[in-house]
């Protein structure tokens, strides 16, 4: 890349120093509330077309069509043309579904006869959707003038858009440890299989980072070294903390359900206090941390040559952050046992399920997402609390401290609360025989294929950058022919890569259909 647009894509997106966290809190509500509208649009649809247009409306490619319009209404919309209107787009949609339900009071959200295989996995399968088409988007995104400089990742401190998505990144990654933590406790002889499954989710990780490291320095594309460090990357962090993840289950797959939970809990905790208190302290007292925010590849490489220390150094911030990501890693694993233990039928006899709280006399909330969702969001009021007594002011995504924990617990349980609403709100007598696999057709699009859309997300995103100059489209005229161009490039990006992504892993599944 010349080396002009990259210094000057690279003052762009650096000394950013974020928004407000009821912004964010606002942008996020806002995929819930279009996301209920297009769950309503659909039930309703369906009730009054004839069988005919029901069995369109299934067999076609129309539901993925209406996801992914509903996908540029919630997040590309509001990132950009209402990116000054989120408060008021709030009320607006909230007002829309009031009169909707007054109107349709019988319709329920979810079609009373979809019965899902698996529904904590389909859960887990809808949060990790939501996370992960967010930030992809925002990859785009933030290289384009129209997109607000306080929803890119903030310098030092501060609250941003961009910083909640890496968090909640770890949060939604930590859902999926549960499985690890059941395989260690029912193989025999675990070691061999078990070391095969860390194997295979961690090379990946560490595969595409070293790519990436070695990609962006052979294009000299900008980077942002006060993000991650001279060589690392988020994906080295993602390997690390599922590294960590898996031996910490292991650690604790002798003991129960509801006693691992409990010790993920104590555990999120301390390594959450070990961060603020230990590994920051140390740092800031030591130096340890750049304090330019536009420094350069070049000096950090030269020191590098000094030895393991240095090479270390260089990579600081990538480092000091690992434990306060693995304390959101194993925070997404305590959540998702407290789902398994509440909400999941119980595996032969209702004895197998144990009590809510270990002094609770009975099993009063188990089955009953309300509740359950209801303690969700008093977790996530503890989180705001954490966050008042430091101020929005001491959030630093980079250092990844406790305020910065605190917010994405707090910020991520109003949606944790709604996706439980939606899923487990179906009675266990109709949960005989699956019916649908997810909610949506594009959350199975994604879903199955996270790793290649994050890839084809990250790879479209470098070859547009390198193809156009996304800064010069501000100064098109008019001003507004520059801004409908910038939108309508991001929306493009949003509807091509889910699409890309679904044709890919068809091709792929047909290679090894005709190689088998």
């Amino acid at each position: 890349m010349d080396p002009l647009k990259a210094e000057r894509h690279l003052q762009f997106v650096s000394d950013c120093t974020g928004g407000s966290a009821f912004e964010v809190m606002g942008l996020l509500f806002l995929v819930c509330s279009v996301g209920y509208l297009r769950f309503l649009f659909e039930r309703s649809f369906i009730r009054n077309a004839s069988k005919t247009m029901q069995v369109f409306f299934y067999t076609s490619q129309l539901l993925l069509t209406l996801d992914l319009l509903a996908t540029v209404v919630a997040i590309v919309l509001p990132c950009t043309l209402l990116s000054n209107y989120v408060l008021e787009t709030n009320i607006i949609l909230l007002s829309i579904i009031f009169l909707f339900r007054l109107k349709t009071p019988s319709i329920s959200l979810i079609n009373p006869i979809t019965v899902f295989p698996h529904t904590l996995s389909t859960w887990r399968r809808l949060a990790r959707a939501f996370v992960l088409v967010y930030t992809c988007i925002c990859i785009y995104a933030v290289d384009l003038p129209i997109f607000p400089r306080r929803f890119a990742k903030t310098e030092m401190v501060g609250v941003s858009l961009m910083d909640t998505g890496v968090g909640l990144i770890a949060v939604i990654i930590g859902f999926s440890n549960v499985a690890f933590l059941d395989a260690c406790r029912h193989r025999p002889l675990p070691c061999f299989p078990l070391l095969k499954i860390v194997v295979r989710s961690v090379f990946p990780c560490f595969a595409v980072g070293i790519l990436r490291t070695v990609v962006v320095k052979a294009l000299g594309y900008p980077e942002h070294v006060t993000e991650y460090g001279v060589h690392w990357n988020f994906f080295f962090t993602l390997a690390c903390i599922r590294l960590g993840g898996f031996i910490v289950a292991y650690a604790l797959s002798w003991l129960s359900d509801f006693n691992a939970m409990n010790a993920h809990f104590g555990l999120c905790i301390l390594l959450a206090c070990f961060q603020q208190w230990g590994v920051l302290s140390y740092a800031q007292n030591h130096h340890f941390l750049r304090l330019s925010s536009l420094a350069t590849t070049e000096g950090g490489s030269d020191r590098s040559a000094e030895g393991i220390a240095a090479l270390v150094r260089v990579n600081a911030e990538g480092l000091v952050s690992l434990p306060g990501y693995l304390c959101l890693f194993i925070y997404g694993t305590a959540i998702a046992l407290l789902l398994r233990l509440h909400l999941d039928p119980p595996i032969s006899q209702p004895a197998d399920k144990l009590k809510v709280l270990s002094f609770q006399g009975k099993e009063t909330w188990r089955g009953d997402p309300k509740k359950v969702a209801m303690a969700v969001l008093f977790i996530g009021v503890l989180a705001f609390l954490v966050v008042a007594v430091y101020g929005e002011s001491s959030v630093s995504r980079r250092l990844v401290n406790l305020p910065y924990i605190a917010l994405q617990i707090g910020l991520l349980s109003p949606l944790m609360a709604f996706f439980i609403y939606c899923i487990f709100d179906i009675s266990e007598a109709k949960r005989a025989k699956a019916t649908r696999k997810d909610v949506i057709p594009l959350i199975t699009v994604l879903s199955d294929n996270a790793m290649l859309y994050f890839i084809l997300s990250n790879l479209i995103t470098g070859l547009l950058n390198l193809l156009f100059d996304t800064l010069t489209l501000a100064e098109w005229q008019p001003a507004w022919f520059a801004t409908m161009c910038q939108f309508l490039l991001l929306t493009t990006y949003t509807v091509t890569c889910p699409l890309l992504t679904l044709a890919l892993s068809s091709l792929f599944c047909t290679a090894r259909t005709q190689c088998g």
